[in-house]
């Protein structure tokens, strides 16, 4: 039998399970604005006219003021938007990098972006407003390498919460309000400090579309709107793909905000090709590490996803199963098995009639056999259907971990 290390009473974990229950209570997904603000965007190289005549390369305020909140994903080797030098973000590791946001609290009727589009890459800016979403599409730029600004403008002047999550490809030089307009630091969302460690399913490169994927609509369900994402494609417990596995990367990444309260890992279809009793023994030493060095959260483990014809061995999930197992504190450690819940070899918009694959696979673009699907329709969405799913499973873990 282990010999865990005593913690004072009552434990960390149970008041955070217990917040947990609590903000599921009332959860729903983000709802989408009735009365949205205008969105336009300017000509290439054109001007403010939010503060008349401020050069696109120049905007009034940056995303250092210390009034800007960080929102949403970490970014490698920086953690929030406002400690980067916005003038060189392009240099963030867009391997691992899953957009950044920032949440401004202003009374301006007008505010505007200084956005520069890379040519090539994809620039998408999702805007919410006092938590809601401006419309069920991204606000896309041309990538171009042009230089414009995005401009919100509302019905009238009132105190709002601003958030705005842009592409990690995308260079934000800064924005402005309307002269005289008040700025406010914007409160922080959601009362559990999170993070999830993922690979591809959390991150669509380039694209805003981890906003909408399963670990955002899971946390969104569990009352956590703020959670950080950081996913990295093609990469698994000991899969490095194109980046890092999760040995070099968890325990950092974890951190990044300082100490978290909640990690959900969700890894290992990259591991199909890896001996289990390998997988095994990574996953044990790579979540004593996590457990180590975050004493006071729950840890969450989701067993490796739905992958097309089987591909994701039975011996690999099992490895994960066993490998967190063989180090995990039951008191505040947990994990659930998808394995079958989706079954069948078609996706979206190449049906084959042999399983629920056909409506929930298949992202991005309907081409894809790999990923969840996104459909507006949300029963259709594969996204929503692993993230309810998910969250339903975490609940579980929740009620456990406080005996309710």
């Amino acid at each position: 039998m282990r010999a865990y290390r005593p913690y004072a009473e009552p434990t960390p974990w149970v008041d955070t399970a217990q917040r947990i229950i609590a903000g599921a209570a009332g959860a729903s997904l983000i709802p989408v604005m009735a009365s949205p603000p205008t969105i336009s965007i300017g000509a290439n190289g054109a001007t403010s006219t939010v503060v008349s005549g401020q050069s696109v390369f120049t905007p009034s305020r940056t995303f250092a003021d210390p009034a800007v909140t960080p929102r949403g994903c970490i970014i490698d080797g920086t953690g929030f938007a406002r400690n980067v030098d916005i003038g060189v973000y392009p240099n963030v590791d867009v391997r691992r990098g899953c957009g950044w946001g920032a949440a401004i609290r202003t009374d301006s009727q007008t505010i505007d972006f200084s956005i520069n589009s890379t040519a090539g890459a994809t620039h998408r800016i999702q805007f919410n407003v006092n938590g809601e979403r401006v419309g069920t599409a991204d606000t896309g730029v041309t990538a171009d390498s042009g230089n414009r600004y995005v401009k919100l403008t509302f019905g009238s002047s009132a105190m709002r919460t601003i958030e705005a999550f842009f592409t990690n490809s995308s260079t934000i030089r800064g924005f402005n309000i309307a002269p005289g307009a008040t700025i406010q630091t914007a409160p922080i969302t959601g009362d559990v400090k999170s993070v999830v460690l993922t690979d591809s399913y959390g991150v669509i490169q380039n694209t805003l579309r981890n906003r909408n994927n399963m670990y955002w609509r899971m946390m969104e369900l569990l009352g956590i709107p703020d959670a950080n994402v950081s996913g990295s494609g093609g990469t698994g417990w000991l899969e490095r793909g194109p980046a890092k596995n999760l040995g070099d990367r968890g325990v950092a990444d974890a951190g990044r905000r300082g100490p978290v309260e909640l990690i959900v890992v969700g890894l290992g279809i990259n591991d199909r090709n890896r001996s289990p009793a390998d997988v095994r023994a990574q996953v044990a030493a790579t979540t004593q590490a996590l457990m180590l060095a975050n004493p006071r959260a729950l840890l969450f483990n989701i067993m490796p996803m739905w992958e097309p014809q089987g591909r994701t061995p039975r011996s690999i999930s099992d490895a994960v199963r066993m490998g967190w197992d063989d180090v995990a504190d039951p008191r505040r450690m947990g994990q659930a098995d998808p394995y079958g819940l989706v079954t069948g070899t078609g996706r979206v918009g190449s049906p084959k009639g042999d399983g629920n694959a056909d409506i929930f696979i298949g992202d991005p673009g309907n081409t894809d056999g790999l990923h969840p699907s996104d459909n507006v329709n949300l029963a259709l969405s594969g996204h929503y259907m692993y993230g309810s799913w998910a969250a339903g499973k975490l609940l579980e873990f929740c009620h456990r971990v406080t005996g309710t």
